[in-house]
Parts: C-alpha cells; sequence; structure tokens
C-alpha cells in the first residue's frame, strides 16, 4: 500500500471518529416519559413531592407540593420540560439526570430544587 492510500485512510478513519460522537449524542436527549413519575426533595425538611404525568402530545401534568398544589401543564421541548405561568420572561424548567434518574425544577425566578425518583 502506499504512502497516500495508508494517509487517506488514516484521515477517513480520524473523520468517521470524530462524527460519531455527535451522532450518539443525539439521542441521549430524554424524552418526556423519562420524566414521568414521582419525586421527592430527599433534602427537605417536610415531605415536599412532585408528580409528573403525560396529559397529550408532548405536554405533562405537573403537581409540585412547593409551586403548583393543583395541576399545570408543562410543555415537553429539546429534552426539558417547561411552563409560563405569568410570561415567558419568568419560565418554570425541570430538566432530567438519566445518571441520578433525578429531576430538577427551577422556577422562574432562579430557585431550584432536585428531587429523586420514588420507586413503586
Amino acid at each position: 500500500m502506499s504512502r497516500r492510500a495508508a494517509l487517506i485512510i488514516i484521515l477517513v478513519a480520524v473523520a468517521l471518529a470524530a462524527a460519531v460522537p455527535p451522532l450518539s449524542a443525539c439521542g441521549s436527549q430524554p424524552t418526556a416519559a423519562d420524566f414521568v413519575g414521582f419525586w421527592k426533595e430527599p433534602e427537605s425538611a417536610k415531605s415536599t413531592s412532585l408528580y409528573i404525568d403525560t396529559a397529550g402530545d408532548d405536554v405533562c401534568a405537573v403537581r409540585y407540593d412547593r409551586f403548583y398544589p393543583t395541576a399545570v401543564r408543562f410543555r415537553y421541548a429539546d429534552g426539558k420540560l417547561t411552563y409560563a405561568p405569568v410570561s415567558s420572561d419568568f419560565t418554570d424548567v425541570i430538566t432530567y439526570d438519566a445518571g441520578a434518574d433525578a429531576v430538577t425544577i427551577t422556577s422562574g425566578n432562579g430557585h431550584s430544587y432536585m428531587l429523586s425518583r420514588v420507586q413503586p
């Protein structure tokens, strides 16, 4: 094999190796189903819980003792759940961490709370 052919093979291999991580990262975003379940704040003095259920396409019903005593509708998009009760400048966001099987809810005023999934 000539040096030129070997160099081309190496360059193609490097280009493919560089392209694979971004392609695999595309599927790593959580789905709306990953959020569904019963969650508790492990560090809370009182029993603060969060319940997320599906409510239609890309919509989840969320009840959270701290903010929402009755269910509100969060929209699923871009791997997170969002709810803007007053305006888009004041948006609550729920993110999911698959490694910890935990969610973090951040209120529109910037306060964040991490909750762990309660196993049935």
